[in-house]
C-alpha cells in the first residue's frame, strides 16, 4: 500500500496533477499517453496496481468481516477511495473527450453517484429494500469502477508492447472474497 501511495504521488508529479491533460505543451493525448506508458514509473505504478488492490482488499476485509454495517460501508470507503486514486493516477493516459470536459477527480466522484443511483434504482426495481441495500449498490459500483479503469487501462495507447493487457486485467479483476 505504501509502494502504491509513493508511485501515485510520483504520477501526479510527473503528469502535473492535471487529471484530464488533454494536450501537454501542443502535444496530442495520444502522444502524451504513449509516452506515459513508456516511463517507467508509470509503468511501475500500472504493474503494481493488482497487487496494491489485493491489499487494500485485505485490509477491507477485515471491516466487512464485522458484520456491522457501519463497518462494512467503511470497507467499501476504503476500496472506492483507492479506486478514485488509481483513476486520478491513470488520467494522464485517458482520450480528453472520454472525462466530459471534468478533472478526473470531478469524473470519478460522478461515475460513483451516477452508478450508484442506477444501482440502488436497479435493485429497488427487483423488489430489494432493507439496510444492506446501500451496501449491495456500494459493492455493486466498486464492481462497475473496477471494469472501467480495466477497460481504460486496455485502451492506453502504447499499452500493448509494454504490458500483457490480458494477463494485467486478469489479476487486476481477481475475485477477492
Amino acid at each position: 500500500m505504501r509502494t502504491f501511495r509513493v508511485l501515485l504521488l510520483l504520477s501526479f508529479v510527473l503528469i502535473g496533477c492535471k487529471g484530464n491533460s488533454g494536450t501537454e505543451s501542443g502535444t496530442p493525448a495520444e502522444s502524451t499517453s504513449a509516452s506515459w506508458i513508456k516511463d517507467s514509473t508509470h509503468l511501475d505504478f500500472l504493474l503494481a496496481l493488482p497487487t496494491d488492490r489485493t491489499g487494500v482488499y485485505a485490509q477491507a476485509k477485515v471491516k466487512w468481516d464485522t458484520g456491522v454495517t457501519m463497518d462494512m460501508q467503511e470497507g467499501n470507503s476504503m476500496v472506492m477511495d483507492f479506486l478514485k486514486q488509481t483513476f486520478v493516477g491513470l488520467s494522464g493516459t485517458f482520450d480528453p473527450g472520454s472525462l466530459d470536459g471534468m478533472h478526473a477527480t470531478v469524473f470519478a466522484d460522478s461515475f460513483v453517484v451516477r452508478h450508484g443511483r442506477t444501482n440502488m434504482q436497479s435493485m429497488m426495481d427487483q423488489g430489494m429494500g432493507g439496510s444492506s441495500l446501500g451496501m449491495m449498490a456500494s459493492n455493486a459500483v466498486i464492481t462497475d469502477f473496477e471494469k472501467e479503469i480495466a477497460t481504460r487501462v486496455a485502451a492506453i495507447p502504447g499499452i500493448t508492447g509494454e504490458v500483457d493487457v490480458t494477463a494485467w486485467t486478469a489479476a487486476w479483476l481477481a475475485s477477492h472474497q
